[in-house]
């Protein structure tokens, strides 16, 4: 494959951005959708909150813990100088045969 040539958008630093920029954004995104089917569920069972309904709320839950832990490992990565984008980014600058900080340059 014939390199694209060093321009700021193959950079690994602004790769590493997009990835995660893009991770938080479906963190966020799950986040938001757990809550609001908490909300529906909460809403359409008004008269027959029980055992069920518990339970339900407690599979939500534990959607909501999933993706916490996921940020959490992302926000662990950044305390230590580095992220999943980042080492996304590294991995394919090390794919291209060449270790420029950039991608297929």
């Amino acid at each position: 494959m014939r390199g694209v040539g060093k321009n700021w958008w193959n950079s690994t630093s602004f790769v590493s951005t997009v990835i995660d920029v893009g991770l938080i954004a479906l963190g966020l995104w799950t986040t938001a959708s757990s809550v609001s089917a908490v909300r529906t569920l909460l809403r359409n069972n008004r008269r027959n909150i029980t055992r069920m309904v518990e339970k339900e709320i407690m599979k939500k839950i534990g959607l909501s813990v999933g993706s916490f832990v996921g940020a959490a490992i992302d926000v662990a990565l950044t305390i230590a100088s580095t992220s999943v984008g980042g080492v996304l980014a590294e991995g394919f600058d090390r794919v291209d045969g060449k270790n420029d900080n950039y991608i297929f340059a």
